[in-house]
């Protein structure tokens, strides 16, 4: 009774170790690497841009709002991007498949949101830039 109890805790927490709680990215820098003035166009196009290289697939809400859909698997990430001509934002809108309860999900789904994050950085970055 004692080995199957022990096994149940050890379940419980390894179980527990595939989730995290959700990071969302707030007011995350944009800067050019020639000081170019971005437009509000440019900086959507480049989260668009930015988000179907790494395998996000975007949807304008409105100017300045972004929704933004991952599908690896039978696993759905969907997160709501917002941004300015200075800064943006990625928030966890929805998902399937992640054990999102509460305020944690599984430990992919930031990775995935870090990555996109760095993605839009350096898409942004490009702005201006020679070719």
């Amino acid at each position: 009774m004692r080995t199957f109890a022990l096994l149940v805790v050890l379940l419980i927490v390894v179980g527990g170790c595939r989730t995290a709680p959700i990071q969302n990215v707030s007011r995350a820098p944009l800067t050019t690497v020639s000081a170019t003035k971005v437009t509000m166009a440019d900086v959507s196009k480049a989260i668009s841009t930015a988000g179907g290289r790494m395998g996000w697939v975007m949807q304008e809400v409105r100017p300045g709002e972004l929704l933004g859909i991952l599908t690896v698997r039978k696993h759905v990430a969907v997160v709501a991007i917002t941004h300015d001509t200075s800064t943006f934002n990625i928030a966890y809108k929805d998902s399937q498949n992640l054990m999102h309860q509460g305020d944690e999900i599984h430990r992919n789904y930031n990775r995935w949101v870090q990555n996109l994050r760095q993605a839009i950085q350096s898409e942004v970055a490009r702005i201006g830039a020679p070719r």
